[in-house]
């Protein structure tokens, strides 16, 4: 039950991130509208991979201007080989949880 204007597109985007440890992956960033309404999006994620087969991962998601954008969100992703899963919490500390599951085949050719 999303609302769309959520997902409204943005004049300006920008992102940076880092590896700091062997698997520990940090990145944040910027979604910026020049409409008042929308305004900016301010989001950071944390992504750790263990053993290139487990990965663990959070965002947060900051709506400068509407505080119903908030969302913090966490994941779980299991890829042995080219068949993986993926459970998501999505924005958990509100009052209406997402879940969300993903079996997918990625290979490289």
């Amino acid at each position: 039950n999303e609302p769309i204007e959520n997902y409204a597109e943005k004049d300006f985007f920008a992102a940076i991130g880092a590896r700091l440890l062997y698997g520990l992956l940090l990145s944040g960033g910027v979604n910026y509208n020049h409409n008042e309404d929308n305004g900016a999006d301010i989001f950071g994620n944390a992504t750790l991979i263990l053993n290139e087969t487990h990965t663990f991962h959070s965002e947060y998601i900051m709506g400068a201007n509407d505080e119903d954008k908030n969302r913090f969100n966490i994941g779980y992703k299991l890829q042995p080989g080219s068949m993986g899963i993926q459970f998501d919490l999505k924005n958990i500390f509100s009052e209406n949880i997402g879940r969300q599951l993903q079996i997918f085949y990625r290979e490289s050719f």
